[in-house]
């Protein structure tokens, strides 16, 4: 028969108790790991522009538009050498800016207002209302700096938006450096022009 003294049981219990507690940590953790990377499996994140093959030059009185997809979140993040105005359009007003149509028809013809007519264009496409030359910005539609970091909601559950880049209306061109990305993310109902055009 095997002896084993008290004091070797005591140790041998100690280092099992102890072990446990090891691998419930280490199981612990795994499964805070794999919580996390359900979650990205989920909603992930993909790189839509980030390159014009060397520099992404916009010329005055020119834009750069960018598609938005439908039921996904668009991370628009730039930095640029001068001032760019960044706006997300419908496709509506897309087609008016891209033709000078619409709300932008004034801006057709000789130079009525100073600066760009793009970036006019834009300002009354977003808030009609508006006197060409305000800068008057519809919080999360659009704006204006040279490092731009901004999330787009309405795209969640509508597939109706496009984004637009242009210099600001002080002339010149600018050079972008464009890191977009979009997060999968569909939304419960329509979002955004979606939910008011039925």
């Amino acid at each position: 028969m095997l002896r084993v003294s008290v004091g070797v049981l005591s140790t041998l219990l100690i280092l099992s108790v102890a072990g446990l507690g090891v691998v419930g940590n280490s199981f612990l953790a795994a499964k805070a790991d794999a919580t996390t990377l359900r979650a990205k499996l989920m909603h992930p994140t993909v790189g839509i522009w980030n390159s014009c093959n060397g520099p992404c030059t916009i010329k005055f009185e020119q834009f750069r538009a960018g598609s938005v997809g439908d039921t996904f979140t668009t991370h628009l993040a730039f930095t640029s050498d001068q001032n760019v105005v960044w706006a997300f359009l419908t496709l509506e007003q897309f087609v008016n800016l891209s033709t000078l149509s619409g709300a932008c028809r004034t801006l057709r013809g000789p130079r009525q207002f100073p600066g760009s007519r793009v970036a006019n264009c834009l300002t009354l496409l977003l808030k009609p209302t508006s006197v060409v030359g305000e800068t008057i910005y519809v919080e999360g539609r659009d704006g204006s700096g040279k490092d731009v970091k901004i999330d787009f909601h309405l795209a969640e559950g509508c597939g109706s938006y496009i984004y637009v880049l242009t210099p600001d209306t002080t002339g010149g061109s600018a050079t972008v450096l464009p890191n977009v990305t979009a997060t999968y993310n569909p939304a419960s109902a329509p979002t955004g022009v979606c939910a008011t055009s039925r």
